[in-house]
C-alpha cells in the first residue's frame, strides 16, 4: 500500500463496546492526521447516542461508514455449526470483512476495540503484504498452547486483534468461509484467532511488536515476557524490539491478561496504560457520563488483590514461577479455562 493511498481502519463492534470503539478511533485520528484516513465500522445493534458519537469523532478528520451487519451473516454462521462467542456472533463479523466492506477495497487495517493508536501508522500504510494473506504480532502464548490447538511449532502464533489484511487474497481463496469451517471443527477458547493462525498459516507476515503491545509487555520485563511466551526458550522478539515496543509503542492493546485489567474499570493495573487510554476518553463524547465499574465478582476481586500485592512485594521471577506457572493450574478449575490472572 503506497503511503498517498487511503488507509482502510476497520472496527467490529457492538453497542455495548461502542465507547471503546470510539476513545480507540479518536486516538486514531489525533495521531495520524497526515493520513487519508476511511474508517468502516461493522456495527451490530448500535444505539442512535453512539451512532452519534461515533459520527462526531470523525466529522472533519475521516471518512466514516457504519456498517449494519445482517442477521443473514449470523444465520450462515449458526448454519456452519459455530456456537456464539460470549453470547453473540458479534465477534464473527470481521471473519466475512469481504463480504461486508466494497468489492473496491484491497487492504485494510482491522483494529479491536480495546486498543488506543498513540503513534503514527504510517509504516504500516506503506507495508507490502501482497505476498501474505495478512500481517500480525506475534502473540504471548507458550508453544504449549500452540500444541493444544494443533498448530505446528514452526509457524507464530499471532494475535488477531490487529490485522493488517490483504482482502484480494481473502476474496481469491475463499478465507472467510474456511475460517467458519476450522472454527465449526475445532472450537477453542479464542476461536477466530486459533483458526485464523491454523488456516492461513504460512501466509501471515510478522509486525514490528510497536503495532500490538499487550499490556503483558508493559507490566513486565523482557526475560520474563520470554519465559511466558516461550518457555523451552525458543525466540521471541529481541530485547530491542521489546523495548521500542515499550518504550514507543504505536497501538496499546489493552488485553485482559497476567494482573493487567483493562481501563474502562476501577481495578485496572496497567497504571501507564489507563493514564493513556482515559486521557483519550477525557476528549471524548462519553466522558461526562464515564463511570467505571469493578470488572470482577467480588471473591475474584479479593484474589486478584491478593495476587497484585504480591506482584509488587515478590522479585518479579519469583513471582512469575510462583503464580504464573504453578498457582494459575490450580485455579483454573476455580475461575475458568484462563485462570485466575485473566
Amino acid at each position: 500500500m503506497e503511503l498517498n493511498r487511503a488507509l482502510n481502519i476497520v472496527y467490529a463492534t457492538n453497542d455495548s463496546f461502542a465507547m471503546q470503539t470510539g476513545v480507540s478511533m479518536l486516538s486514531l485520528l489525533k495521531n495520524n492526521g497526515g493520513l487519508d484516513i476511511r474508517v468502516y465500522i461493522l456495527a451490530s445493534g448500535i444505539s442512535p447516542e453512539n451512532t452519534a458519537n461515533l459520527r462526531a469523532i470523525a466529522d472533519g478528520r475521516a471518512e466514516l461508514h457504519i456498517i449494519d451487519v445482517p442477521e443473514s451473516l449470523n444465520e450462515k454462521i449458526t448454519a456452519a455449526g459455530v456456537k456464539s462467542y460470549a453470547g453473540s456472533f458479534d465477534a464473527y463479523s470481521r471473519i466475512f470483512i469481504t463480504e461486508l466492506l466494497p468489492d473496491d477495497i484491497s487492504e485494510a487495517l482491522y483494529l479491536d476495540g480495546d486498543t488506543v493508536i498513540d503513534g503514527s501508522l504510517a509504516g504500516l500504510a506503506r507495508l507490502d503484504i501482497r505476498d501474505y494473506a495478512c500481517a500480525m504480532v506475534i502473540d504471548v502464548r507458550t508453544e504449549k498452547y500452540k500444541a493444544r490447538i494443533c498448530l505446528e511449532n514452526c509457524y507464530e502464533y499471532h494475535n488477531s486483534g490487529i490485522i493488517l489484511i490483504n482482502l484480494g487474497y481473502w476474496r481469491e481463496h475463499g478465507v472467510g468461509d474456511a475460517l467458519i469451517r476450522d472454527i465449526a471443527g475445532f472450537p477453542t477458547i479464542y476461536p477466530d484467532q486459533s483458526a485464523l493462525n491454523r488456516v492461513l498459516r504460512g501466509k501471515i507476515k510478522t509486525l514490528s511488536l510497536k503495532y500490538n503491545v499487550p499490556s503483558v509487555v508493559r507490566l513486565y520485563g523482557n526475560r520474563t515476557v520470554c519465559s511466558i511466551a516461550f518457555r523451552s526458550g525458543a525466540p521471541f522478539y529481541t530485547d530491542e524490539e521489546l523495548d521500542e515496543a515499550r518504550d514507543n509503542p504505536a497501538i496499546l492493546h489493552y488485553t485482559n491478561y497476567y494482573l493487567s485489567g483493562r481501563p474502562w474499570f476501577k481495578d485496572c493495573f496497567d497504571r501507564e496504560g489507563l493514564r493513556i487510554w482515559r486521557s483519550y476518553l477525557a476528549e471524548s463524547p462519553w466522558a461526562a457520563a464515564f463511570n467505571p465499574k469493578n470488572q470482577h465478582k467480588p471473591v475474584k476481586s479479593a484474589c486478584m488483590k491478593i495476587l497484585r500485592a504480591l506482584y509488587t512485594i515478590l522479585p518479579e521471577r519469583l513471582f512469575v514461577v510462583l503464580i504464573v506457572k504453578m498457582f494459575e493450574k490450580a485455579a483454573r478449575p476455580i475461575f475458568g479455562i484462563g485462570g485466575i490472572l485473566r
